[in-house]
């Protein structure tokens, strides 16, 4: 039987992120290429172990969540509203973070460390990092009320 071949790391240039397809599902890395790399190996030492399938049968990510909350606030606030692109912003900024962990796996600290990566790359002002922090909490407190994770 021929070896399969390793997925190679890529680079969504859309979302400046790194990213690996497995299994048919993309798996972001984040912007920083030796941080990708560091993870992009983890993930194929997985893929490799079998460990990756299990794990993602178990529990939902952060970024299928995040899937299902964009149809629901597209549908509540409609596509076109401005209410709906900063919903469309945070999960963004959320998903280049944390896209392929699990969704119970985001907590206080994570907010913390994606309100600390928004103020580092400088580009929104301190009203809308809070904002898309917010977005981010209403996004978990549906997870919660929508039972796809469970509430603590």
């Amino acid at each position: 039987m021929p070896a399969k071949r390793v997925p190679r790391l890529c680079f969504d240039r859309a979302k400046q992120t790194h990213f690996v397809r497995l299994n048919g599902r993309k798996y972001y890395l984040g912007p920083d290429a030796a941080q990708a790399s560091i993870r992009y190996g983890e993930l194929i030492a997985k893929h490799r172990a079998g460990a990756l399938q299990e794990a993602t049968d178990s529990r939902i990510t952060v970024q299928e969540a995040a899937a299902k909350y964009r149809q629901h606030a597209q549908r509540y606030y409609g596509e076109r509203s401005g209410e709906f692109g900063n919903v469309r912003r945070a999960l963004d900024a959320l998903i280049v973070l944390y896209g392929s962990e699990p969704l119970e796996s985001i907590g206080p600290k994570r907010l913390k460390t994606l309100q600390g990566a928004l103020v580092q790359e400088g580009r929104l002002c301190r009203r809308e990092i809070n904002r898309v922090v917010s977005h981010v909490r209403r996004f978990a407190k549906w997870a919660v009320s929508e039972e796809i994770v469970p509430g603590d």
